[in-house]
């Protein structure tokens, strides 16, 4: 069974570009505009192996999301990753202290994001 990923970011181009390289190697990608979209899928009983969030978002930035995602007993344990043109430094720490995984600057390559996605999902999938 495919690998379920959901990529989350406010940029339509971003979103469709990571659906795009993602859904090559067979894996199912939804997508989603908001934090606030994110919080209802899951709300709703949506599950994925993985998330891809962008952190400057409109609203609630990804951040605030994640940190959402890890409070909640049935989402804690799933997998974060940021995919952001926020530099690293302080919102690296703050991406890490929020539940993140990896943090990915942009731009990117479709083998870097490749790469990490694979990596983190073996880990996660190890336990």
């Amino acid at each position: 069974m495919a690998k379920r990923i959901l990529v989350v970011d406010d940029d339509d181009h971003v979103r469709k570009l990571e659906q795009a390289i993602l859904e090559r190697p067979g894996y199912e990608v939804s997508s989603a505009s908001s934090g606030r979209e994110t919080l209802d899928r899951l709300a709703a009983g949506e599950s994925y192996d993985l998330i891809i969030l962008d952190v400057m978002m409109p609203e609630m930035d990804g951040f605030e999301v994640c940190r959402k995602i890890k409070a909640d007993p049935r989402t804690r344990e799933l997998p974060v990753i940021f995919l952001t043109a926020k530099g690293g430094g302080d919102a690296l720490v703050e991406g890490l202290e929020a539940g993140g995984v990896m943090y990915i600057n942009k731009p990117f390559t479709a083998t870097k994001l490749l790469t990490i996605v694979e990596t983190m999902l073996e880990a996660a999938s190890a336990g």
